[in-house]
């Protein structure tokens, strides 16, 4: 290692360990050496790598732009000095480290410039293993800017550079960072084997010398059980992302101050696996440990550690929200907001794309508690910072702005905005298509997406083309037995089953539910869903025999697994007290309606949408047994909820409407029940259009009644 190697190394060091006040000293004593040492001398120039490089640091710790300004400014005077001395190796040298701080500063297209020139350098001189660094860090800032085609084959030359020079260290570093590159771009298969076999080297590198090469192989354990996840091996991914954790906390107890970062990092990522095989409980607690970590470190130093709590935070609040603890899941989903936006404020160009991304997050969490105006808003709000980062550097940011559209298109989807949300997600399939390619995952989740929003507005024709295409892609790219493949059926069946084709419907739901028994286990949430799918189908079918004994099962195993609170439960309870009251058992429905609107108000809150729908279907029950008093005042109750709550236009306050009708209409009201089947059918036709299922249904209903009522004199007539 060279001289300037080492300085660079120390300086990566004191970055992990050395105290601020040590930093600030250093920086203090390099500026007066690089100030007396003699102009034009390698000396000097050397003096001004050095400084840069500790100003870099500095900035990494306490996050001053000033810092980074005159790292990259130094930087580029010991550049130009070396050039001045004919030192063409440190002239690479200071290519390489002006370009490791442009890339801090997102500067990427002059970093990839930067290390071009490097790589040239280094292959003038014919120095092999800088080559093959200087092609790494090339690939790197390549990936940075979204290059990843030119990524791979950087990283594909520097794999090959170190194999030639036996380095087995440099070999096992490229394989790591050519794995993810390839799942970047959606060769998951390729990826997987890359990965893995970056493991089995550094592995046999830790075990001749575990002190220098275990942190190196716990890092390439984590990329491995991204790798088999992705591909569906969730399993096997738990495993190696366990390993890993096991590495880093014992790395961690003997050298907390270097690896406590990392074991953190690890444990958000044995978080998402616990998560993926249905544990969600302890996923919750690995999460929750990874911020305990993290909040403890960013107590310390805030500047280099307030970024991943804010990462940790977010990870937190989507293991709160799918144990169902989604009022907690919100407020910590806003602190990483809260922190993001601080962050952003002293440095945008660095922190707007995470601040972005948590606020996506955030409205994910405020739609869940039923607050889509604020998660709409929030979603805008990333939007619109995606879009201007985009136009600033399209190819580092498209992939962001496409999830960013997805993401808008589903609040608006879920806020009954149906015609919005098909234009967004139209224009999401579109960009994945054209920036990932048709067989990307991501490009299969948008064609998803894109049906359901189809099948939303009544269009069952086009939804289920699209689903069915969207499965058999998933098959051909992913296999059968991937989690996404299996929602890709569960999908295409309630398409079927919304276009009223029980007989296709139910055979695609059963072998959905027994191959996620097979591929999750009888537990995992995805297969409670299916079992209730299913047992809907039943039920569509006319079969409540079938239909209520595998609700009764699916609230029974939901209790069990996720707990009597959460709203999965809550789900299921509402659906065993319809199947009940489908088969004529009214008495048994009501109770279990009275409990479902009971729990849901206390666990979700008076305004929640699906406290409404409790309501709603608790009123359809009392109308059923014959009190159509309560019934009425229970729907006049939820109509006027769901207008304050959802608004005029919503999908659901003109079911709310149609259902109020129809509580007039069987206590013998027809006079009102007309006319609020006349306004229902007229904002249905202006909001659904003429030909949704629910607008048909309405036009019906108005047809029925009236028949029932018969001409009046000045009264209605019939076309």
């Amino acid at each position: 290692m060279s001289s300037r190697d080492k300085a660079s190394a120390t300086w990566r060091q004191l970055a992990l360990v050395g105290s601020l006040a040590d930093l600030d000293r250093a920086i203090a004593t390099f500026e007066q050496g690089e100030q007396s040492a003699p102009s034009r001398q390698s000396s000097r120039a050397d003096a001004l790598s050095t400084l840069g490089i500790a100003l870099a640091t500095r900035f990494e710790r306490v996050g001053r732009t000033g810092d980074l300004s005159r790292a990259i400014d130094a930087h580029a005077q010991a550049l130009a000095m070396f050039r001045e001395l004919g030192d063409r190796n440190g002239e690479g040298q200071a290519l390489n480290n002006l370009a490791l701080a442009l890339r801090q500063a997102r500067r990427f297209e002059e970093a990839i410039d930067a290390h071009a020139q490097a790589l040239a350098m280094f292959r003038e001189l014919g120095d092999r293993n800088g080559e093959g660094q200087a092609l790494n860090n090339l690939a790197l800032a390549l990936r940075q800017a979204r290059r990843f085609e030119e990524a791979i084959d950087a990283h594909a030359q520097a794999l090959a550079m170190f194999r030639e020079l036996g380095d087995r260290n440099g070999e096992g570093q490229a394989l790591n960072n050519l794995g993810t590159m390839l799942s970047e771009v959606g060769r998951r298969q390729e990826a997987l084997e890359t990965a893995a076999e970056a493991v089995e080297i550094r592995r046999r590198l830790a075990a001749e010398n575990p002190a220098v090469y275990e942190p190196d192989l716990a890092m390439s354990l984590n990329n491995l059980g991204t790798m088999l996840s992705e591909v569906g091996r969730r399993q096997e991914a738990l495993e190696t992302a366990a390993e890993a954790v096991e590495i880093r906390r014992r790395l961690a107890a003997e050298n907390p101050a270097v690896y406590e970062p990392d074991l953190a990092m690890s444990l958000n990522n044995l978080g998402t696996m616990l998560s993926e095989v249905g544990r969600r409980q302890e996923a919750l607690e690995t999460a929750a440990e990874a911020v305990e970590i993290r909040r403890r470190l960013a107590a310390e130093n805030p500047a280099v550690y307030e970024p991943d709590l804010a990462m940790s935070l977010n990870n937190l609040g989507t293991m709160l929200s799918e144990v169902g603890r989604r009022q907690e899941a919100l407020e910590t989903a806003a602190e990483a907001v809260e922190i993001r936006r601080r962050l952003a404020a002293e440095n945008p160009a660095v922190y707007e794309p995470d601040l972005a991304s948590a606020l996506n997050n955030y409205g994910n969490r405020l739609s869940e508690v039923g607050r889509w105006q604020e998660a709409r808003s929030a979603s805008d709000e990333a939007l619109r910072t995606y879009q201007r980062l985009a136009e600033a550097a399209p190819s580092v940011y498209e992939f962001d702005l496409i999830a960013a559209l997805s993401n808008a298109a589903g609040f608006y989807l879920a806020a009954g905005d149906v015609v919005r949300a098909i234009s967004l997600y139209e224009r999401t399939l579109a960009d994945s298509v054209r920036v990932l390619g048709e067989d990307h995952p991501a490009t299969l989740t948008s064609r998803n997406n894109l049906a359901g929003a189809y099948e939303s507005a009544g269009d069952v024709v086009r939804a289920i083309s699209l689903y069915e295409r969207t499965l058999a892609d998933s098959v051909r790219v992913l296999g059968e037995d991937h989690p996404a493949t299996l929602t890709s059926r569960n999908n295409l069946a309630g398409a079927y089953e919304s276009a009223g084709d029980v007989v296709r419907a139910t055979p695609l739901y059963e072998r959905t539910l027994a191959d996620s028994v097979r591929v999750l286990g009888e537990d995992h949430p995805d297969t409670l869903l299916a079992r209730n799918n299913l047992a809907g189908a039943y039920e569509s079918a006319g079969d409540v025999v079938r239909a209520t004994p595998l609700y009764e099962r699916t609230l029974a195993d939901r209790i069990r697994v996720l707990g009597e609170d959460h709203p999965d439960t809550l789900t299921s309870r509402n659906n065993l007290a319809y199947s009940y009251a489908r088969a004529g058992d009214v008495v048994r429905a009501i109770s279990l309606y009275e409990r479902t609107l009971a729990d849901s108000v206390r666990v979700l809150g008076e305004d929640h949408p699906a406290t409404l729908t409790s309501r709603n279907n608790l009123a359809g029950a009392y109308e059923s047994a014959g009190d159509v008093v309560r019934a009425i005042s229970l729907y006049e109750r939820t109509l006027a909820d769901s207008v304050r709550v959802l608004g005029e236009d919503h999908p659901a306050t003109l079911t709310s409407r149609n259902n109020l009708a129809g509580a007039y209409e069987s206590a013998g009201d027809v006079v009102r029940a007309i006319s609020l089947y006349e306004r229902t059918l007229a904002d249905r036709i202006r909001v659904l259009g003429e030909d949704h299922p629910a607008t048909l249904t309405s036009r019906n209903n108005l047809a029925h009644v009236r028949s029932k009522a018969g001409p009046k004199k000045g009264g209605w007539s019939i076309d």
